[in-house]
């Protein structure tokens, strides 16, 4: 879904994240992909909090480190946003055609959105409908959010043509990746250093999204109050830097914070399994940074008694970019997820 701008034919995926920013730039091959282009940088600590962009200067700097790793000279983009300011839910409206839905969305999405209407960008998509009834995807996001993350990508040079929301850019990677199995009910988990993005796809449509305000930066606070340690030198840990603390101490932090986690998503599970028109999940990926933390994807697993894969965004998409070698691509794979989805957008897609 566009939450803002209008899709041209060739962009890059930029995914803003508060830890990291993530660049992939795709082309297209036959009716496929090839990565043209990958690059990764961190943010500072601090420089994104809440979903809110606190050091607007470190951010940019932070966009032009990952286009300059990438080394793409493409500048059209598609960003992502997340957290408290995007809003998504799956709604039943009477049945109209499309072109009847965009004339009277606002009014029908006052119902859904807590915020006000005059306040936000709006997009739906219509998923099902064969009765007297639509299934539409509504998608929200505040307008100040969506001009603070397309202030600063300006700022590094970028030209933002769409802002989407990074629960749906996981939706579009699989549709993509994963085509074939698209008869599966599976669950898209993106742990980020923030929040963790849910999206529960039956049919390979989505059909509950959510977003839980938890995230990789648990762990590095919970490792800081175990060991008395500085936040950077935790988050440091966390990342597998060598420091004070020696990895195997902090393995039951990480089981601990592990179980809050999984409880925190599993209420999104439970939410979805009381919905009797949809099915049990048969196979949850996990992407972002956090999800390549050491045990987790068995924890859940063991957990939950449910297949649990690392999503692989490139598992159909040819690895074409210079310098870049398939073995690091695939190292790296959970962490481009969202910036993938994005980059893979369509022309014609309302998504």
């Amino acid at each position: 879904m566009a939450l803002f701008g209008k899709r041209k034919a060739h962009v890059i995926g930029v995914d803003i994240g508060s830890s990291a920013v993530k660049v992939v730039e795709l082309k297209r091959a036959g009716s496929g992909y090839q990565l043209a282009a990958f690059g990764m940088a961190e943010v500072p600590l601090g420089a994104i909090e809440g979903g809110e962009i606190r050091e607007p200067g470190a951010v940019q700097a932070a966009i032009g480190s990952a286009l300059a790793d990438s080394k793409t000279d493409a500048t059209d983009a598609v960003i992502g946003v997340s957290g408290g300011s995007v809003i998504a839910k799956r709604v039943k409206l009477p049945k109209m055609s499309e072109a009847e839905l965009a004339e009277s969305i606002r009014w029908e999405a006052e119902q859904y959105i807590p915020f006000d209407i005059d306040d936000v960008n709006l997009d739906f998509q219509i998923v099902a409908g064969g009765g007297p009834q639509i299934d539409v995807m509504l998608a929200a996001v505040k307008k100040g959010k969506v001009e603070s993350y397309a202030e600063v990508a300006k700022a590094a040079g970028l030209n933002v043509v769409v802002v989407d929301a990074d629960v749906f850019a996981l939706e579009t990677q699989y549709e993509h990746n994963y085509a074939g199995e698209t008869n599966e009910v599976v669950a898209i988990v993106n742990i980020g250093h923030e929040n963790t993005n849910t999206n529960i796809l039956q049919g390979g449509v989505s059909v509950y999204a959510r977003d839980i305000f938890m995230g990789g930066a648990r762990y590095a606070s919970s490792i800081a109050q175990r060991f008395n340690l500085p936040l950077p030198e935790a988050e440091a840990v966390l990342r597998g830097k060598e420091g004070s603390v020696a990895w195997a101490q902090v393995g039951p932090v990480l089981e601990l914070v592990s179980q809050e986690l999984g409880q925190e998503i599993q209420r999104t599970l439970d939410y979805f399994g009381t919905t009797a028109e949809h099915e049990r999940l048969d196979r949850i990926f996990l992407s972002g940074g956090c999800a390549l933390i050491p045990g987790l994807r068995d924890f859940l697993s063991s957990q939950w008694g449910i297949d649990v894969s690392l999503a692989d965004p490139f598992r159909q998409v040819k690895i074409a970019a210079p310098g870049v070698s398939p073995d690091e691509i695939q190292r790296v794979a959970p962490l481009a997820t969202v910036a993938t989805g994005l980059a893979m957008r369509s022309p014609d897609d309302r998504r």
